[in-house]
């Protein structure tokens, strides 16, 4: 038995493909009826990508036209496919990288999109620019002067700035002029937020993970600090040693702030805020003041545990 096969767009594939119907119901209006009019319900699946959908046709035979490209007499006919989809923007698939809220107010402006209700979709669009401010704890007396914060303190560039103030004024359009956009225009947001928030959360954690990059701050450097005291089989730290040598090839990562976060980590051994180190007696026996030297606590213990034994 021959497999019923219908071209349907599949979200999966982002085009039109060929589809298996899996299962299909038709319902046909009595003989009676003035009209004559047929649904079908359909279970389909992409014979590209095994995706499957729903997908509703209407015929109605009483309005008949003349197909211009095949020259033959068709019946007017509308689709509805499930889930819905936005032909020509398949969405954020790395949306999970997102803080909590701002991927809950992305998925239900998504939502909004498919289901062609335009005017909440840019309202929407908007209340994503409100959360990506309000999670980086930007202040500012409204929307327009965050964003140029989110700019000055070196979240976004110029151009993304001016981008995200376009999205704004599509939004405030929505939301007190009760303007829909077409939807082009809107998909073309979409895209700004994205390119966004791909910057600010997705291409920063996976740099972080798969990558080498700078650190940002004291509290990551003591991180860094820890991390190859840890892993003191690859670090030699069972002599005096200076932070250059410890850090090895990690240095590049502090480089311009080496000298501050070295300050600031003697300060905190003098003061025991920091254990794991100490600073080392070769410091006062050489006196030259340039290089500082330190001890690890482990090996210290270590070697005293040692000499307990042997005595």
């Amino acid at each position: 038995m021959d497999v019923e096969k219908i071209n349907a767009f599949c979200p999966n594939c982002g085009s039109e493909t060929h589809h298996e119907i899996l299962k299909k119901y038709e319902q046909t209006q009595p003989h009676d009826y003035e009209c004559h009019v047929e649904s079908d319900y359909c279970i389909i699946k992409c014979c590209g990508c095994d995706n499957v959908s729903f997908l509703y046709i209407f015929k109605d035979y009483e309005d008949i036209f003349v197909d211009d490209t095949t020259g033959n007499e068709v019946c007017r006919t509308e689709r509805e496919q499930y889930p819905r989809f936005v032909n020509g923007y398949r969405g954020f698939k790395e949306k999970g990288y997102f803080p909590e809220i701002i991927q809950k107010i992305y998925d239900e402006t998504l939502d909004a999109l498919k289901n062609e209700n335009l005017i909440l979709t840019g309202i929407g669009l908007r209340a994503i620019i409100e959360a990506v401010t309000k999670n980086e704890k930007i202040e500012g007396k409204n929307l327009s002067v965050r964003i140029n914060n989110l700019f000055r303190k070196g979240f976004l560039s110029k151009k993304d700035a001016d981008r995200l103030h376009a999205v704004r004024f599509l939004g405030n359009d929505s939301a007190h002029e009760i303007v829909a956009y077409d939807k082009s225009k809107v998909i073309l947001c979409f895209e700004i937020i994205e390119n966004v928030l791909k910057s600010l959360y997705v291409l920063d954690k996976k740099s972080e993970f798969f990558l080498d990059v700078p650190i940002k701050n004291y509290s990551e450097f003591l991180s860094l600090v820890r991390s190859k005291l840890k892993y003191a089989p690859y670090t030699d730290t069972s002599h005096d040693f200076t932070i250059r040598s410890l850090l090895g090839k990690d240095i590049r990562k502090v480089l311009d702030n080496l000298n501050q976060y070295e300050q600031r980590l003697i300060n905190d051994i003098n003061a025991s805020k920091f254990q794991e180190l100490t600073i080392s007696n070769r410091n006062n026996e050489e006196r030259d003041g340039k290089v500082v030297y330190y001890k690890s606590v482990l090996n210290i213990t270590s070697e005293t545990k040692s000499r307990t034994q042997l005595t």
